[in-house]
């Protein structure tokens, strides 16, 4: 995957790209400042009520373009049980702005980097020491982008990670089981491609040796436990594991720029993964991104079929009674 990234920043630096729905991405974002070119002013409407933030927190929700605009419910899953919790955290506002994942993995890395400095900045100009996401793309940006960028000063966790720590602390409770027999999909950015970026300098010498040594991003420390432990509590037995899973999962279609330039290839994609899930008898698919949703709900409706989607922020959300302990 990293030498696919350098081939696209290639072609964009020699002039051969990005593809015109990919350059949209970065008008859309210069003017906006978000990858639908929905105003900005208009971001953070989701809000149930007055603005959660507390002054001072050291945790931030960074929510991102998809939530924001197009799932919304997912930013206010998400707010909910970080509320429930106890937790005392922040959201950027008119700081808040694309990750600029869509802009990385299409090559457009100047695009990119300006995005990545300026919510680093604003992050930093906070105090934040942790980062909380609910989109995978985001999380993903932040461990394999931003890193890339300059060292950073927090924790990333997404909120997978989290509601995992706060059920066995006993800050969350589960009040009552949810009757739905579901498989879970793993997303690229929060499985396989979610492994922290260390920075390598070094010289690439015969049959690509690295000195001094690299350290590689395989995927084998992706974020594969914690979403799967949560639903475990939450559904008890009836979660269903598809063939392809953790590092070897099957990709949703929508990431990469994919669902944008090649919106049959992105529905085949999502057509496909869907038939696996269906092969475990799971009468829903599960994950914890929002493209992942876009696309398989698209793959949903245009197949006309029976399957459900959830994200996993509104299965915890329902199964929930509160939280142990108060505000720290």
């Amino acid at each position: 995957m990293e030498t696919i990234l350098a081939l696209r920043a290639k072609c964009v630096e020699d002039g051969e790209g990005p593809m015109a729905p990919h350059k949209e991405y970065a008008r859309c974002v210069e003017e906006e400042h978000n990858i639908y070119g929905k105003p900005h002013n208009r971001r953070f409407d989701w809000v149930p009520g007055e603005d959660p933030s507390t002054e001072g927190a050291g945790m931030a929700y960074f929510v991102g373009c998809n939530a924001c605009y197009l799932h919304p419910e997912i930013a206010r899953d998400t707010v909910s049980i970080l509320s429930a919790a106890g937790l005392r955290f922040t959201l950027l506002g008119a700081e808040e702005c694309c990750c600029g994942a869509p802009l990385w993995r299409t090559g457009q890395i100047k695009a990119a980097e300006k995005q990545a400095r300026h919510i680093l900045g604003a992050l930093n100009k906070l105090g934040i020491k942790t980062v909380v996401t609910s989109c995978a793309e985001c999380y993903g940006a932040f461990r394999g982008f931003y890193p890339r960028i300059a060292p950073l000063g927090f924790e990333v966790r997404h909120i997978s990670e989290l509601v995992r720590d706060l059920l066995n602390e006993g800050r969350l409770k589960i009040a009552r089981r949810l009757d739905v027999k579901a498989t879970y999909h793993d997303p690229c950015l929060l499985g396989r491609l979610s492994e922290v970026y260390v920075p390598w300098n070094g010289k690439i010498g015969a049959y690509g040796r690295h000195d001094p040594p690299k350290e590689w991003r395989r995927g084998t420390y992706g974020v594969y436990d914690a979403p799967r432990m949560v639903l475990k509590q939450i559904l008890g037995p009836q979660v269903a594991e598809m063939t392809r899973n953790e590092e070897n999962s099957f990709c949703c279609g929508a990431g990469g720029g994919v669902a944008d330039a090649f919106p049959d290839f992105a529905l085949w994609t999502a057509s496909e993964r869907l038939d696996e899930a269906e092969s475990t008898g799971a009468e829903a698919i599960v994950s914890c991104c929002p493209f992942c949703r876009s696309s398989f709900e698209n793959a949903i409706g245009a197949g006309k079929r029976q399957m459900r989607y959830y994200d996993l922020t509104r299965l915890v959300k329902e199964s929930l009674d509160g939280a142990k302990g108060g505000k720290e």
